[in-house]
């Protein structure tokens, strides 16, 4: 960053260019050092059939981190992101001119060489279905046979099996790529799509070219034209979650002595880890939840039961908050936002909107948290709110009393015990009896 901000004044991408990180990339071909194309691969568990049983069994399966964005499926969409790619790069990559090194001359030459070899394809097929045209004629009618267009005994003959031969290694190359990813089915139509991808390409490249001279000519930047992608649905984000344990140690929550420990004995007993550091208290159990929402793209929310108004509570009854392990936070236009203990949402969330004749959606919270939240909220649910009161612990924090990390595990502990604030402060040792009562006579 700070190699472009020097030489190009501070402007680290080139906002006239539709492939502004291509040009970022050239533009770094002068600064010294080593370069690298970053290549970290990830394990992750997926469930599978066999084909004989059709039993579900877990596979672990070895994946390079990448972009999980889909390419648009719809033809003229593909057309227009791809004409994009081929202005910034094949024609405004120009800019660049050719460089000092052989190698990358090389890289350049096939960057800028799709602008010929996309259209000549097409020509390429014209020729072909011609070939095939005069080799059935020949075979059906002898009588009205035309002469090859080539010879076998010249050079050019060569050269066309030579780049059928290249042509059959790179489907080949193409074929087991996908496979690896998608398995056989859609390897098998590599070779179709290859057909397609190439009339898209000619496409996109006659747009290209036309897109470039427009702009040319009236002296103006080509509209960049951002194509509407299509992103993972929350089911397939799923399978691509990061390790438990990961997400903890980013977060500094445990230390690798205590996650070590704690996969070791998960190992021996085949429990889940999360309870397995809950139990060595390692960490607590709100801690944990907000983990394993990042893993799950989730929000996570510890609960404050005395937020939670009678008008919302009346939202969701409490026969069905403790049948299905909900309580309401708030409600956003149509949509009723629930937090739940639960980890699968999909069949929760239709069951939900039913019942409660709205939509649906959640943050996650730990089970102590919801079974103390709907035990004091709904126990109090016909009382007047106390607005504009300060609470206990409110009041300690804001004076300085008390930091928030002392609250919170004051809080946490009040859960789990069903004891008053107070008590547990003073069971904790954070604060005397004597100091409890005249903080309250200041409430």
């Amino acid at each position: 960053m700070d190699y472009l901000a020097q030489q190009r004044k501070n402007q680290l991408f080139d906002i006239k260019s539709l492939t502004e990180d291509y040009m970022m990339g050239m533009a770094m071909r002068g600064m010294v050092g080593r370069k690298i194309l970053l290549q970290q691969s990830i394990l992750r568990h997926e469930k599978r059939r066999r084909w004989l049983t059709g039993k579900l069994y877990d596979v672990e399966v070895s994946e390079q981190v990448a972009t999980r964005e889909f390419f648009p499926t719809e033809f003229w969409q593909a057309v227009h992101q791809k004409s994009r790619w081929i202005l910034g790069i094949s024609l405004q990559g120009w800019s660049f001119g050719w460089a000092d090194t052989l190698g990358l001359n090389y890289f350049l030459y096939r960057d800028r060489k799709a602008i010929l070899a996309n259209l000549l394809t097409v020509v390429g097929y014209v020729v072909a279905f011609y070939w095939l045209f005069t080799w059935a004629l020949g075979n059906w009618f002898p009588a009205r046979a035309l002469p090859p267009l080539v010879e076998s005994g010249e050079i050019w003959f060569g050269l066309t099996i030579a780049v059928v031969v290249l042509l059959i290694w790179r489907l080949l190359n193409r074929m087991f790529a996908v496979w690896r990813i998608y398995g056989p089915l859609h390897a098998l139509l590599a070779v179709p799509r290859l057909f397609y991808g190439n009339l898209l390409n000619f496409c996109a490249t006659v747009k290209a070219i036309h897109r470039y001279t427009k702009s040319r000519i009236s002296g103006t930047v080509p509209a960049w034209g951002k194509t509407s992608h299509a992103y993972p649905t929350e089911a397939q984000l799923r399978t691509y979650r990061r390790k438990l344990g990961d997400l903890l140690l980013e977060r500094r929550m445990i230390s690798t002595a205590q996650l070590e420990e704690g996969l070791a004995k998960q190992k021996a007993t085949g429990r889940k880890l999360g309870d397995i550091l809950i139990e060595m208290g390692a960490v607590w159990e709100e801690d944990l939840v907000l983990a394993l929402a990042s893993q799950r793209n989730l929000k996570a929310v510890e609960l404050d039961p005395s937020a939670a108004t009678p008008e919302l509570l009346n939202l969701v009854p409490r026969e069905v908050a403790e049948k299905y392990r909900v309580f309401p936070i708030e409600v956003r236009g149509d949509v009723l936002v629930l937090a739940t203990d639960k980890e699968e949402h999909v069949e929760l969330r239709k069951t939900l909107s039913t019942a409660l004749t709205r939509p649906v959606t959640f943050q996650m919270t730990s089970a102590a948290d919801l079974k103390f939240a709907i035990e004091r909220a709904y126990g109090t649910v016909q009382r007047a709110p106390r607005t504009g009161v300060p609470r206990l612990g409110e009041n300690l924090v804001r004076s300085g009393r008390l930091t928030e990390d002392d609250m919170r595990k004051a809080v946490r502990t009040q859960k789990r015990t069903g004891k008053k604030l107070g008590e547990v402060l003073v069971e904790l040792g954070l604060m005397s009896s004597a100091e409890i009562e005249q903080e309250l006579k200041k409430l």
